[in-house]
Protein backbone atom coordinates (compact mmCIF):
# COMPACT_ATOMS: atom_id res chain seq x y z
CA UNK A 1 0.00 0.00 0.00
CA UNK A 2 2.64 2.37 0.76
CA UNK A 3 4.41 1.15 -1.92
CA UNK A 4 1.61 2.00 -4.53
CA UNK A 5 1.20 5.18 -3.28
CA UNK A 6 4.65 6.67 -3.71
CA UNK A 7 4.82 5.34 -7.10
CA UNK A 8 1.48 7.01 -7.87
CA UNK A 9 2.87 10.53 -6.04
CA UNK A 10 6.17 9.94 -8.43
CA UNK A 11 4.13 9.99 -11.26
CA UNK A 12 1.98 12.19 -10.93
CA UNK A 13 4.82 14.25 -10.00
CA UNK A 14 6.48 14.04 -13.32
CA UNK A 15 3.87 14.17 -15.79
CA UNK A 16 3.23 17.41 -14.21
CA UNK A 17 4.49 20.12 -16.75
CA UNK A 18 6.07 22.50 -13.94
CA UNK A 19 7.53 20.24 -12.52
CA UNK A 20 9.04 18.15 -15.63
CA UNK A 21 10.45 21.35 -16.74
CA UNK A 22 12.23 22.13 -13.52
CA UNK A 23 13.78 18.39 -13.76
CA UNK A 24 14.73 19.10 -17.35
CA UNK A 25 16.53 22.13 -16.77
CA UNK A 26 18.55 20.76 -13.59
CA UNK A 27 19.58 17.58 -15.89
CA UNK A 28 20.79 20.25 -18.87
CA UNK A 29 22.87 22.26 -16.42
CA UNK A 30 24.69 19.07 -14.89
CA UNK A 31 25.66 17.59 -18.26
CA UNK A 32 26.91 21.02 -18.92
CA UNK A 33 28.75 21.60 -15.97
CA UNK A 34 30.26 17.47 -16.35
CA UNK A 35 31.40 18.75 -20.16
CA UNK A 36 32.79 21.43 -19.13
CA UNK A 37 34.64 19.70 -16.13
CA UNK A 38 36.58 16.95 -18.90
CA UNK A 39 37.07 20.23 -21.04
CA UNK A 40 39.02 21.44 -18.05
CA UNK A 41 40.32 17.83 -17.53
CA UNK A 42 41.96 17.62 -20.48
CA UNK A 43 43.30 21.44 -21.29
CA UNK A 44 45.33 20.41 -18.27
CA UNK A 45 46.53 16.98 -19.56
CA UNK A 46 47.43 18.58 -22.95
CA UNK A 47 49.52 21.31 -21.17
CA UNK A 48 50.99 18.55 -19.22
CA UNK A 49 51.94 16.70 -22.04
CA UNK A 50 53.74 20.01 -23.65
CA UNK A 51 55.87 20.92 -20.36
CA UNK A 52 57.28 17.42 -20.67
CA UNK A 53 57.87 17.34 -24.29
CA UNK A 54 59.65 20.81 -23.94
CA UNK A 55 61.59 19.38 -20.84
CA UNK A 56 63.10 16.69 -23.05
CA UNK A 57 64.25 18.62 -25.64
CA UNK A 58 66.85 21.19 -25.48
CA UNK A 59 68.48 22.02 -22.24
CA UNK A 60 69.97 25.26 -23.14
CA UNK A 61 65.89 26.50 -24.22
CA UNK A 62 64.53 28.20 -20.74
CA UNK A 63 61.23 26.67 -18.76
CA UNK A 64 58.49 28.43 -20.17
CA UNK A 65 56.09 29.23 -16.57
CA UNK A 66 53.13 28.09 -16.32
CA UNK A 67 51.96 30.72 -14.42
CA UNK A 68 52.68 33.97 -15.58
CA UNK A 69 53.72 36.31 -13.03
CA UNK A 70 51.67 38.38 -11.18
CA UNK A 71 52.49 42.15 -10.77
CA UNK A 72 51.50 42.46 -7.29
CA UNK A 73 53.47 39.18 -6.28
CA UNK A 74 56.29 40.50 -4.16
CA UNK A 75 59.58 40.94 -6.09
CA UNK A 76 62.76 38.39 -4.45
CA UNK A 77 65.95 39.98 -3.12
CA UNK A 78 68.46 41.15 -4.83
CA UNK A 79 72.27 38.66 -4.94
CA UNK A 80 74.28 40.39 -2.72
CA UNK A 81 77.32 42.46 -4.64
CA UNK A 82 80.82 40.86 -3.59
CA UNK A 83 82.86 42.59 -1.11
CA UNK A 84 86.49 42.77 -3.03
CA UNK A 85 89.35 40.70 -1.23
CA UNK A 86 92.81 42.62 -0.18
CA UNK A 87 94.03 41.25 -3.35
CA UNK A 88 91.69 42.83 -5.44
CA UNK A 89 92.00 46.39 -3.90
CA UNK A 90 96.12 45.95 -4.33
CA UNK A 91 95.60 44.57 -7.50
CA UNK A 92 93.32 48.08 -9.06
CA UNK A 93 96.09 50.54 -7.13
CA UNK A 94 98.78 48.87 -9.34
CA UNK A 95 96.32 48.90 -12.29
CA UNK A 96 95.90 52.84 -11.57
CA UNK A 97 99.66 53.23 -11.12
CA UNK A 98 100.47 52.22 -13.99
CA UNK A 99 98.36 54.11 -16.27
CA UNK A 100 100.49 57.43 -14.33
CA UNK A 101 103.78 55.35 -14.93
CA UNK A 102 106.17 55.76 -18.03
CA UNK A 103 105.86 53.09 -21.18
CA UNK A 104 108.00 49.89 -19.87
CA UNK A 105 108.93 51.50 -16.52
CA UNK A 106 108.25 49.03 -13.37
CA UNK A 107 105.21 50.12 -11.16
CA UNK A 108 106.80 51.03 -7.57
CA UNK A 109 104.66 49.12 -5.49
CA UNK A 110 105.39 50.44 -2.08
CA UNK A 111 103.90 48.69 1.06
CA UNK A 112 103.58 50.43 4.67
CA UNK A 113 103.95 49.37 8.09
CA UNK A 114 100.69 47.58 8.32
CA UNK A 115 101.79 44.61 6.56
CA UNK A 116 102.10 41.41 7.52
CA UNK A 117 102.97 38.04 6.61
CA UNK A 118 99.95 36.57 5.82
CA UNK A 119 99.63 40.21 3.30
CA UNK A 120 102.44 38.39 1.04
CA UNK A 121 99.58 36.26 -0.08
CA UNK A 122 97.24 38.83 -0.99
CA UNK A 123 100.17 40.88 -2.66
CA UNK A 124 101.90 38.15 -4.80
CA UNK A 125 97.82 37.29 -5.96
CA UNK A 126 97.07 40.73 -7.01
CA UNK A 127 100.79 41.20 -9.15
CA UNK A 128 99.86 37.86 -10.58
CA UNK A 129 96.36 39.27 -11.46
CA UNK A 130 98.24 42.50 -12.89
CA UNK A 131 98.64 40.62 -16.10
CA UNK A 132 101.81 42.15 -17.87
CA UNK A 133 102.25 45.10 -15.80
CA UNK A 134 105.62 44.90 -14.26
CA UNK A 135 106.22 45.55 -10.40
CA UNK A 136 108.54 46.90 -8.56
CA UNK A 137 107.92 46.04 -5.03
CA UNK A 138 109.08 47.91 -1.96
CA UNK A 139 109.18 46.41 1.56
CA UNK A 140 111.58 48.96 2.94
CA UNK A 141 108.24 50.43 5.19
CA UNK A 142 107.66 47.33 6.49
CA UNK A 143 107.84 45.45 10.22
CA UNK A 144 108.61 42.31 8.13
CA UNK A 145 111.73 40.20 9.54
CA UNK A 146 111.61 37.58 6.88
CA UNK A 147 110.29 36.86 3.41
CA UNK A 148 108.05 33.67 4.03
CA UNK A 149 108.83 30.59 2.38
CA UNK A 150 106.76 30.54 -1.00
CA UNK A 151 105.36 33.78 -0.63
CA UNK A 152 106.09 34.86 -4.38
CA UNK A 153 106.72 31.71 -6.06
CA UNK A 154 106.06 31.81 -9.78
CA UNK A 155 104.82 35.24 -9.91
CA UNK A 156 104.67 36.43 -13.16
CA UNK A 157 105.43 40.10 -13.26
CA UNK A 158 107.33 41.03 -10.46
CA UNK A 159 110.86 42.75 -11.37
CA UNK A 160 112.01 44.34 -9.03
CA UNK A 161 112.68 43.44 -4.59
CA UNK A 162 113.69 45.93 -2.78
CA UNK A 163 113.90 44.56 1.63
CA UNK A 164 113.16 46.33 4.09
CA UNK A 165 116.58 46.15 6.49
CA UNK A 166 114.65 44.57 9.64
CA UNK A 167 114.64 41.08 7.58
CA UNK A 168 116.71 38.72 8.60
CA UNK A 169 116.08 35.48 5.79
CA UNK A 170 114.58 34.36 2.84
CA UNK A 171 112.00 31.61 3.30
CA UNK A 172 112.13 28.30 1.27
CA UNK A 173 111.00 28.87 -2.59
CA UNK A 174 110.50 32.36 -1.90
CA UNK A 175 110.95 33.75 -5.31
CA UNK A 176 111.28 30.73 -6.52
CA UNK A 177 110.24 30.57 -10.38
CA UNK A 178 110.05 34.58 -10.68
CA UNK A 179 111.16 34.73 -14.52
CA UNK A 180 111.10 37.98 -14.72
CA UNK A 181 112.85 39.17 -11.76
CA UNK A 182 116.25 40.87 -12.02
CA UNK A 183 117.42 42.54 -9.00
CA UNK A 184 117.01 42.39 -5.25
CA UNK A 185 118.34 44.82 -3.28
CA UNK A 186 118.14 46.17 0.69
CA UNK A 187 117.52 49.91 0.95
CA UNK A 188 121.01 51.21 2.57
CA UNK A 189 124.40 48.84 3.37
CA UNK A 190 123.69 46.79 6.48
CA UNK A 191 126.57 45.52 8.54
CA UNK A 192 124.64 43.52 10.82
CA UNK A 193 121.51 41.61 10.27
CA UNK A 194 119.52 39.71 12.75
CA UNK A 195 120.62 39.01 16.36
CA UNK A 196 123.58 36.56 15.88
CA UNK A 197 124.85 38.65 12.97
CA UNK A 198 123.13 36.41 10.76
CA UNK A 199 121.87 36.49 7.13
CA UNK A 200 120.00 33.69 5.67
CA UNK A 201 118.64 32.23 2.00
CA UNK A 202 116.51 29.23 1.81
CA UNK A 203 116.89 26.76 -0.19
CA UNK A 204 115.39 27.19 -3.69
CA UNK A 205 114.71 30.78 -2.89
CA UNK A 206 115.58 32.08 -6.07
CA UNK A 207 116.47 28.75 -8.14
CA UNK A 208 115.03 29.09 -12.06
CA UNK A 209 115.13 33.34 -11.76
CA UNK A 210 116.05 33.28 -15.32
CA UNK A 211 116.55 37.09 -15.50
CA UNK A 212 118.15 37.82 -11.80
CA UNK A 213 121.28 39.74 -12.16
CA UNK A 214 122.08 40.60 -8.90
CA UNK A 215 121.19 40.60 -4.95
CA UNK A 216 122.56 42.75 -2.50
CA UNK A 217 122.92 41.41 0.70
CA UNK A 218 123.90 42.52 4.15
CA UNK A 219 127.59 42.26 5.34
CA UNK A 220 126.70 39.83 8.19
CA UNK A 221 127.21 35.96 7.87
CA UNK A 222 126.03 34.51 5.27
CA UNK A 223 124.26 31.03 5.25
CA UNK A 224 123.10 29.97 1.69
CA UNK A 225 121.17 27.15 0.65
CA UNK A 226 123.08 24.80 -1.72
CA UNK A 227 120.00 25.39 -4.40
CA UNK A 228 119.11 28.88 -3.46
CA UNK A 229 119.92 29.97 -7.03
CA UNK A 230 120.09 26.94 -8.93
CA UNK A 231 118.97 27.33 -12.63
CA UNK A 232 119.90 31.52 -12.27
CA UNK A 233 123.35 33.31 -13.63
CA UNK A 234 124.02 34.05 -9.80
CA UNK A 235 127.56 32.34 -9.24
CA UNK A 236 129.72 34.05 -6.58
CA UNK A 237 129.33 36.71 -4.13
CA UNK A 238 131.83 39.56 -4.57
CA UNK A 239 132.24 42.44 -2.36
CA UNK A 240 128.24 42.20 -1.00
CA UNK A 241 126.73 41.59 -3.86
CA UNK A 242 125.70 37.97 -5.31
CA UNK A 243 126.01 38.27 -8.90
CA UNK A 244 127.16 36.14 -12.68
CA UNK A 245 130.94 35.45 -13.17
CA UNK A 246 130.68 38.39 -15.78
CA UNK A 247 130.23 40.47 -13.34
CA UNK A 248 132.98 39.37 -10.66
CA UNK A 249 135.85 40.03 -12.95
CA UNK A 250 137.20 42.96 -10.72
CA UNK A 251 135.98 41.81 -7.79
CA UNK A 252 138.27 41.70 -4.40
CA UNK A 253 136.64 38.69 -2.61
CA UNK A 254 135.11 35.94 -4.42
CA UNK A 255 133.18 33.58 -2.44
CA UNK A 256 131.87 30.80 -5.71
CA UNK A 257 128.44 29.03 -4.26
CA UNK A 258 127.67 25.22 -3.89
CA UNK A 259 125.55 24.82 -7.03
CA UNK A 260 128.37 26.37 -9.77
CA UNK A 261 129.69 23.48 -11.64
CA UNK A 262 132.21 25.49 -13.96
CA UNK A 263 133.92 28.13 -13.18
CA UNK A 264 133.95 29.37 -16.95
CA UNK A 265 137.43 30.28 -19.41
CA UNK A 266 139.30 33.40 -18.57
CA UNK A 267 137.01 34.42 -15.41
CA UNK A 268 138.92 36.34 -13.74
CA UNK A 269 141.79 36.70 -16.37
CA UNK A 270 142.26 40.18 -18.09
CA UNK A 271 145.48 42.33 -19.15
CA UNK A 272 145.05 45.90 -19.61
CA UNK A 273 147.74 47.33 -22.20
CA UNK A 274 149.80 49.84 -21.91
CA UNK A 275 151.76 51.88 -24.93
CA UNK A 276 154.88 53.71 -24.02
CA UNK A 277 157.09 55.76 -26.46
CA UNK A 278 160.83 55.30 -26.82
CA UNK A 279 163.27 56.95 -27.28
CA UNK A 280 163.50 56.18 -30.86
CA UNK A 281 160.34 56.77 -31.36
CA UNK A 282 159.12 52.89 -31.66
CA UNK A 283 156.10 51.52 -28.97
CA UNK A 284 156.38 49.35 -26.29
CA UNK A 285 153.51 47.53 -25.13
CA UNK A 286 153.11 46.51 -21.46
CA UNK A 287 150.45 44.82 -19.68
CA UNK A 288 148.91 45.17 -16.32
CA UNK A 289 147.11 41.95 -14.97
CA UNK A 290 144.40 41.34 -12.66
CA UNK A 291 145.93 42.85 -9.52
CA UNK A 292 142.44 43.25 -8.02
CA UNK A 293 141.63 39.56 -7.04
CA UNK A 294 142.60 39.00 -3.29
CA UNK A 295 140.98 35.60 -2.14
CA UNK A 296 138.67 33.12 -3.74
CA UNK A 297 137.00 30.58 -1.86
CA UNK A 298 134.34 28.18 -2.07
CA UNK A 299 131.24 27.02 -0.26
CA UNK A 300 130.69 23.73 1.51
CA UNK A 301 129.12 21.15 -0.12
CA UNK A 302 130.56 22.73 -3.58
CA UNK A 303 129.36 20.80 -6.76
CA UNK A 304 131.64 22.24 -9.21
CA UNK A 305 133.59 20.15 -11.28
CA UNK A 306 135.62 21.92 -13.40
CA UNK A 307 138.19 25.15 -13.24
CA UNK A 308 137.99 26.43 -17.20
CA UNK A 309 141.35 27.80 -18.54
CA UNK A 310 142.97 30.89 -17.50
CA UNK A 311 139.83 31.29 -15.10
CA UNK A 312 142.97 32.52 -12.80
CA UNK A 313 145.56 33.32 -15.07
CA UNK A 314 147.88 35.59 -14.14
CA UNK A 315 145.98 36.98 -11.36
CA UNK A 316 149.21 38.73 -9.49
CA UNK A 317 147.68 39.70 -6.64
CA UNK A 318 146.68 36.41 -5.30
CA UNK A 319 150.22 35.65 -4.92
CA UNK A 320 153.29 36.92 -3.71
CA UNK A 321 156.59 37.44 -5.03
CA UNK A 322 156.01 36.16 -8.99
CA UNK A 323 158.58 38.99 -10.43
CA UNK A 324 158.37 41.08 -7.01
CA UNK A 325 155.13 42.51 -8.26
CA UNK A 326 153.08 39.82 -5.83
CA UNK A 327 150.89 41.84 -3.80
CA UNK A 328 147.93 39.67 -2.29
CA UNK A 329 147.55 37.59 0.75
CA UNK A 330 146.92 34.27 -0.11
CA UNK A 331 148.95 31.91 0.35
CA UNK A 332 146.62 28.32 -0.31
CA UNK A 333 144.14 27.58 -2.08
CA UNK A 334 141.92 24.76 -1.19
CA UNK A 335 139.34 23.27 -4.16
CA UNK A 336 136.45 21.48 -3.39
CA UNK A 337 136.35 17.93 -3.32
CA UNK A 338 134.04 17.73 -6.21
CA UNK A 339 136.71 18.93 -9.09
CA UNK A 340 137.16 16.71 -11.89
CA UNK A 341 139.41 18.69 -13.98
CA UNK A 342 141.86 21.78 -14.13
CA UNK A 343 142.23 23.17 -17.24
CA UNK A 344 145.00 24.77 -19.29
CA UNK A 345 146.95 27.62 -17.35
CA UNK A 346 143.63 27.56 -14.99
CA UNK A 347 145.61 29.00 -11.74
CA UNK A 348 148.35 30.19 -13.27
CA UNK A 349 150.52 32.37 -10.71
CA UNK A 350 147.43 31.90 -8.77
CA UNK A 351 149.19 31.25 -5.24
CA UNK A 352 151.58 29.53 -3.30
CA UNK A 353 150.65 26.82 -2.34
CA UNK A 354 147.80 24.19 -3.48
CA UNK A 355 145.48 21.49 -1.85
CA UNK A 356 144.27 19.20 -4.63
CA UNK A 357 141.14 17.04 -4.38
CA UNK A 358 141.83 13.48 -4.43
CA UNK A 359 139.07 12.51 -7.50
CA UNK A 360 140.87 14.64 -10.20
CA UNK A 361 140.57 13.49 -13.47
CA UNK A 362 142.77 16.15 -15.33
CA UNK A 363 145.16 18.63 -14.91
CA UNK A 364 146.17 20.71 -18.25
CA UNK A 365 149.34 22.24 -18.98
CA UNK A 366 150.58 25.05 -17.08
CA UNK A 367 147.51 24.35 -15.19
CA UNK A 368 149.14 25.18 -11.74
CA UNK A 369 152.10 26.85 -12.61
CA UNK A 370 153.63 29.70 -10.74
CA UNK A 371 152.74 27.41 -7.61
CA UNK A 372 155.45 26.36 -5.73
CA UNK A 373 154.27 22.66 -4.27
CA UNK A 374 157.18 22.02 -1.50
CA UNK A 375 160.10 19.17 -1.49
CA UNK A 376 157.31 16.66 -0.62
CA UNK A 377 154.72 17.78 -2.50
CA UNK A 378 152.18 14.56 -3.72
CA UNK A 379 149.90 14.21 -6.35
CA UNK A 380 147.05 11.48 -5.92
CA UNK A 381 147.17 8.94 -7.71
CA UNK A 382 143.69 8.41 -8.68
CA UNK A 383 144.49 11.48 -11.60
CA UNK A 384 144.46 10.42 -14.67
CA UNK A 385 146.17 13.10 -16.89
CA UNK A 386 148.89 15.13 -15.89
CA UNK A 387 150.34 17.44 -18.04
CA UNK A 388 154.07 17.28 -17.61
CA UNK A 389 154.17 21.13 -17.56
CA UNK A 390 151.02 21.12 -15.47
CA UNK A 391 152.94 22.42 -12.62
CA UNK A 392 155.50 24.16 -14.30
CA UNK A 393 157.01 26.80 -11.82
CA UNK A 394 160.06 29.13 -12.54
CA UNK A 395 159.56 32.78 -10.96
CA UNK A 396 163.34 33.87 -11.13
CA UNK A 397 166.16 33.05 -13.40
CA UNK A 398 168.06 31.64 -10.66
CA UNK A 399 165.24 29.63 -8.67
CA UNK A 400 165.08 25.92 -9.38
CA UNK A 401 162.41 24.70 -12.04
CA UNK A 402 159.69 22.98 -10.41
CA UNK A 403 157.60 20.18 -12.57
CA UNK A 404 155.35 17.35 -12.77
CA UNK A 405 156.92 13.56 -12.64
CA UNK A 406 155.09 10.31 -12.60
CA UNK A 407 156.41 7.48 -10.76
CA UNK A 408 156.12 3.67 -10.57
CA UNK A 409 153.87 3.37 -7.09
CA UNK A 410 151.29 5.02 -9.90
CA UNK A 411 151.77 8.77 -7.92
CA UNK A 412 153.00 11.80 -8.97
CA UNK A 413 155.50 14.17 -7.55
CA UNK A 414 157.14 17.43 -7.86
CA UNK A 415 160.56 17.19 -9.05
CA UNK A 416 162.87 20.41 -8.25
CA UNK A 417 166.12 21.15 -10.33
CA UNK A 418 168.65 23.67 -9.93
CA UNK A 419 169.47 25.81 -12.71
CA UNK A 420 173.12 25.90 -12.27
CA UNK A 421 173.77 22.10 -12.14
CA UNK A 422 175.78 20.29 -15.16
CA UNK A 423 174.87 16.69 -14.66
CA UNK A 424 171.58 15.53 -14.19
CA UNK A 425 170.88 11.74 -13.38
CA UNK A 426 167.12 10.20 -13.87
CA UNK A 427 165.77 8.33 -11.36
CA UNK A 428 164.70 4.92 -12.04
CA UNK A 429 161.43 5.62 -10.33
CA UNK A 430 160.08 8.11 -13.16
CA UNK A 431 158.11 6.36 -15.98
CA UNK A 432 158.43 9.74 -18.15
CA UNK A 433 160.74 12.34 -18.65
CA UNK A 434 158.45 15.08 -17.13
CA UNK A 435 160.08 18.50 -19.52
CA UNK A 436 160.91 19.63 -22.48
CA UNK A 437 165.36 19.55 -21.48
CA UNK A 438 166.83 22.83 -22.33
CA UNK A 439 163.51 24.66 -24.20
CA UNK A 440 163.92 27.82 -22.56
CA UNK A 441 167.52 28.03 -21.51
CA UNK A 442 167.14 26.44 -18.16
CA UNK A 443 170.29 24.91 -17.42
CA UNK A 444 172.88 26.89 -19.24
CA UNK A 445 175.41 24.92 -17.67
CA UNK A 446 173.67 21.18 -18.32
CA UNK A 447 176.52 18.82 -20.21
CA UNK A 448 175.15 15.31 -19.39
CA UNK A 449 171.59 13.38 -18.55
CA UNK A 450 172.32 9.90 -17.09
CA UNK A 451 169.28 7.66 -16.29
CA UNK A 452 169.69 5.06 -13.17
CA UNK A 453 170.21 0.86 -14.23
CA UNK A 454 166.43 -0.32 -14.06
CA UNK A 455 165.75 2.92 -15.85
CA UNK A 456 161.09 2.64 -16.17
CA UNK A 457 161.26 5.94 -19.14
CA UNK A 458 159.72 4.28 -22.01
CA UNK A 459 159.35 7.48 -24.27
CA UNK A 460 161.14 10.11 -25.22
CA UNK A 461 158.86 12.67 -26.69
CA UNK A 462 158.81 15.35 -29.63
CA UNK A 463 161.84 18.09 -28.48
CA UNK A 464 162.66 16.08 -25.18
CA UNK A 465 166.27 17.95 -25.72
CA UNK A 466 166.55 20.65 -27.86
CA UNK A 467 168.95 23.51 -27.53
CA UNK A 468 171.48 21.76 -24.59
CA UNK A 469 174.64 21.17 -24.94
CA UNK A 470 175.02 17.44 -23.83
CA UNK A 471 178.41 16.12 -24.78
CA UNK A 472 176.88 12.14 -24.72
CA UNK A 473 173.71 10.43 -23.83
CA UNK A 474 172.64 6.61 -23.30
CA UNK A 475 169.26 5.90 -24.16
CA UNK A 476 168.02 3.20 -21.86
CA UNK A 477 166.92 -0.33 -22.73
CA UNK A 478 163.84 0.65 -21.34
CA UNK A 479 162.76 3.47 -24.25
CA UNK A 480 160.73 2.12 -26.94
CA UNK A 481 159.60 5.12 -28.97
CA UNK A 482 161.44 7.81 -29.63
CA UNK A 483 159.19 11.13 -31.53
CA UNK A 484 159.97 13.71 -34.06
CA UNK A 485 162.63 16.16 -33.56
CA UNK A 486 163.47 14.60 -29.81
CA UNK A 487 167.76 15.75 -30.22
CA UNK A 488 167.07 18.40 -32.89
CA UNK A 489 168.92 21.52 -32.07
CA UNK A 490 171.70 20.06 -30.03
CA UNK A 491 174.11 22.79 -28.95
CA UNK A 492 177.32 20.70 -28.90
CA UNK A 493 179.05 19.87 -32.12
CA UNK A 494 180.89 16.98 -30.83
CA UNK A 495 177.19 15.27 -28.96
CA UNK A 496 176.94 11.31 -29.15
CA UNK A 497 173.67 9.14 -28.41
CA UNK A 498 174.10 5.65 -27.47
CA UNK A 499 171.44 2.84 -26.92
CA UNK A 500 171.63 0.63 -24.09
CA UNK A 501 172.90 -2.94 -24.64
CA UNK A 502 169.44 -5.03 -24.54
CA UNK A 503 167.40 -2.18 -25.87
CA UNK A 504 163.19 -2.67 -26.76
CA UNK A 505 163.71 0.49 -28.80
CA UNK A 506 160.31 -0.57 -31.05
CA UNK A 507 159.94 2.94 -33.06
CA UNK A 508 162.50 5.75 -34.52
CA UNK A 509 160.99 8.57 -36.24
CA UNK A 510 163.33 9.53 -38.96
CA UNK A 511 163.37 12.92 -38.06
CA UNK A 512 164.31 12.15 -34.24
CA UNK A 513 168.15 13.03 -34.52
CA UNK A 514 167.14 16.25 -36.50
CA UNK A 515 165.31 17.91 -39.70
CA UNK A 516 165.25 21.26 -38.81
CA UNK A 517 168.58 22.68 -40.80
CA UNK A 518 168.96 25.75 -39.15
CA UNK A 519 169.88 23.41 -36.16
CA UNK A 520 173.02 21.68 -35.16
CA UNK A 521 172.80 17.92 -35.52
CA UNK A 522 173.96 15.37 -33.22
CA UNK A 523 177.84 14.47 -34.97
CA UNK A 524 177.26 10.41 -33.81
CA UNK A 525 174.74 8.33 -33.62
CA UNK A 526 175.08 4.80 -32.25
CA UNK A 527 171.91 2.45 -33.35
CA UNK A 528 170.76 -0.19 -31.63
CA UNK A 529 172.12 -3.84 -33.47
CA UNK A 530 168.55 -5.12 -34.19
CA UNK A 531 167.26 -1.40 -35.37
CA UNK A 532 165.07 -1.90 -38.92
CA UNK A 533 165.47 0.66 -41.56
CA UNK A 534 161.89 1.10 -42.73
CA UNK A 535 160.04 2.46 -46.02
CA UNK A 536 159.26 5.67 -43.52
CA UNK A 537 162.91 6.15 -43.06
CA UNK A 538 163.90 5.74 -46.89
CA UNK A 539 161.26 8.14 -47.75
CA UNK A 540 161.74 10.97 -45.63
CA UNK A 541 162.81 14.41 -46.80
CA UNK A 542 165.49 14.46 -44.42
CA UNK A 543 169.27 14.96 -45.75
CA UNK A 544 171.36 14.11 -42.78
CA UNK A 545 174.27 16.64 -43.07
CA UNK A 546 177.73 15.67 -43.93
CA UNK A 547 179.62 15.84 -40.62
CA UNK A 548 177.16 13.15 -39.37
CA UNK A 549 178.08 9.33 -38.68
CA UNK A 550 175.39 6.90 -38.16
CA UNK A 551 176.28 3.32 -36.73
CA UNK A 552 173.95 0.85 -37.95
CA UNK A 553 173.77 -2.81 -37.62
CA UNK A 554 175.97 -4.27 -40.75
CA UNK A 555 172.89 -5.96 -42.65
CA UNK A 556 171.38 -2.51 -42.76
CA UNK A 557 174.76 -0.17 -44.50
CA UNK A 558 173.94 -0.93 -48.13
CA UNK A 559 170.02 0.38 -47.36
CA UNK A 560 171.57 3.32 -45.50
CA UNK A 561 173.91 4.12 -48.01
CA UNK A 562 171.18 3.60 -51.00
CA UNK A 563 168.81 5.94 -48.95
CA UNK A 564 168.65 9.34 -50.53
CA UNK A 565 168.73 11.29 -47.29
CA UNK A 566 172.00 9.76 -46.06
CA UNK A 567 173.84 10.38 -49.50
CA UNK A 568 176.15 12.67 -47.46
CA UNK A 569 177.01 11.21 -44.02
CA UNK A 570 179.23 8.37 -43.39
CA UNK A 571 177.48 4.90 -42.82
CA UNK A 572 179.45 2.51 -40.24
CA UNK A 573 178.39 -0.95 -39.36
CA UNK A 574 178.85 -2.25 -35.90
Amino acid sequence: MIVQKSVSFFAQLFLDPTVNYFINNLIHNIKMKITKFFAVLLSAAMLLTTATFISCGDDDEPDTPVNPVNPDDPKPDPEPTPTPTKADEIAETIKQLSENATDGAPVALELDAATTADDIKSVAEAINKSETVNVALDLTKTSLTAVPAEAFKEVKNLSEVVLSEKITSIGDNAFKGCKTLKTVDFAAPLTKSGTDGTFTIGAYAFADCAELDSVKVPTANLEIAPTAFEGTSIAVLADGRLIKFADAKYAENVFVLAHVTEIPDTAFYYAVAHANTKEDGSIDTTYTYNETLKTITFAEGSKLTRIGKSAFANCSSLYEGYNGNGKGKLETVVLPASIKEIDDYALCYGCKTLTLPANLDRIGKFACGGINMGDDFEIPSTIKEVDSLAFYWNTDSSDPLHVYVRTTDGKGTIAIIPKDIETFEIPNTWTEMPFLWGWWGNWPNLREITFQKDSHIELIRTYQFPAVFLEKIVIPASVKVIESYAFTGTNNTEMKIFFEEGSQIEKINPTAFGNLGWWHMAPEIHLPKFFELTNEWSETTLVVPDYVTIYCPKDLVEQFKAADCYKNCTIIGE
